[in-house]
């Protein structure tokens, strides 16, 4: 019975670890987006210099601006859930540590049949 615990365990501690390093990916990746739509305002900008009137280049730097607010929110987000799922991920290796070791400890001294 024992055993089947720290297999869960071990298998919850599995998910929390995946689940960590998909959402540090999908954070990366968002940054990644983020550098490209600031190049892109950037870029957009340059060109405004150039055709001052025009409300195509206005509307699509109000649109990237907007984007990169709320991929900066996202990102945000996905800090305060990044350390979230990390002390969740703690908590369950002090737990595993506090239920497995006398769990082995009460295995390896009893009698043997």
């Amino acid at each position: 019975m024992a055993m089947d615990k720290i297999d869960e365990l071990l298998e919850q501690q599995k998910k929390w670890e995946e689940l960590i390093q998909q959402t540090a990916q999908a954070q990366k990746k968002m940054l990644e987006i983020m550098l490209q739509l600031r190049k892109e305002i950037i870029s957009l900008s340059q060109l405004k210099k150039d055709f001052p009137d025009s409300v195509k280049i206005n509307a699509r730097i109000s649109q990237c601006d907007q984007l990169l607010e709320q991929s900066s929110e996202m990102v945000n987000e996905m800090k305060k859930q990044l350390a979230e799922f990390r002390e969740q991920k703690k908590a369950l290796n002090e737990l595993m540590k506090n239920f497995v070791e006398p769990t082995l400890l009460e295995s390896s001294s009893s009698p043997k049949l």
